[in-house]
């Protein structure tokens, strides 16, 4: 029986690609945000913002597809799609996702009036604002291409997968609670309020991103199928995408 040798590689491997990716496709996103079409659209605020996310996504993407194929860190055996049964690996994406967008949307609308209780005041995620404001179709399906299906994608390959399997030598639930705190930063809202009510209003929003997170762990080791967290962000992000068009409210 075949099998995928595990390279013996770890984070400063895995670093370093991060760190060239992102130099090589920062410095593409600005050359794109540069061109006539995008700089002079009535929309280029939010096409350069766009632009700056795809960039970012891309990131954790090249990264991943790098670290998986070239350096075999994690094997390609993790991903575990040929894995399981289907009918577990859905059945368990649709419950998971039902229970994380109840728990953290219901979740981010109590914490958004504690602080609105306690003066700090809230802020919407750029992308959020961008969905709810942006007029153009064909903007709008590019927000649609980059928070439903390419951020999905890229944050479960790198975060769920690669980056844990990097780091999991140091204790399973050291790599879980490290990685769901890094996810949660990076998807922070920093409240507009200054000094320590800023401080405690952005450590507040992150709340919820670790939650999420956490159900996406458990999916994933549940099912051992990284299209089975994929598919339950997927799910969470569309609803936050319908959410901010005003198609319903939670």
């Amino acid at each position: 029986m075949m099998q995928h040798d595990e390279k013996k590689v770890g984070g400063r491997e895995l670093l370093i690609t991060i760190l060239m990716s992102y130099a090589f496709l920062t410095l593409l996103a600005a050359t794109i945000s540069e061109i006539p079409l995008i700089k002079e659209s009535p929309n280029n605020k939010i096409l350069q913002n766009t632009v700056g996310t795809i960039s970012f996504q891309c990131t954790f993407l090249c990264s991943s597809i790098i670290s998986v194929f070239y350096l075999r860190m994690p094997s390609l055996s993790a991903l575990g799609i040929t894995q399981g049964s289907w009918i577990k690996v859905i059945s368990w994406t649709i419950s998971t996702a039902l229970v994380a967008i109840l728990l953290c949307y219901s979740s981010n609308a109590l914490l958004h009036n504690l602080l609105v209780d306690n003066e700090i005041a809230p802020t919407q995620q750029e992308a959020v604002k961008d969905i709810q404001k942006i007029q153009s179709d064909s903007v709008l399906f590019l927000l649609f291409f980059t928070t439903v299906i390419l951020a999905p994608v890229s944050e479960e390959l790198f975060f769920r997968c690669v980056l844990f399997h990097t780091i999991k030598k140091n204790g399973q639930w050291f790599a879980y609670v490290f990685i769901s705190l890094i996810f949660a930063v990076l998807h922070m809202q920093a409240p507009q309020s200054e000094g320590m009510k800023g401080i405690i209003g952005a450590a507040i929003t992150t709340i919820p991103f670790v939650l999420l997170s956490s159900l996406l762990f458990t999916v994933y080791r549940i099912t051992k199928n990284i299209l089975a967290p994929i598919g339950c962000h997927i799910l969470f992000n569309l609803t936050g995408f319908l959410i901010a068009r005003g198609y319903f409210l939670i």
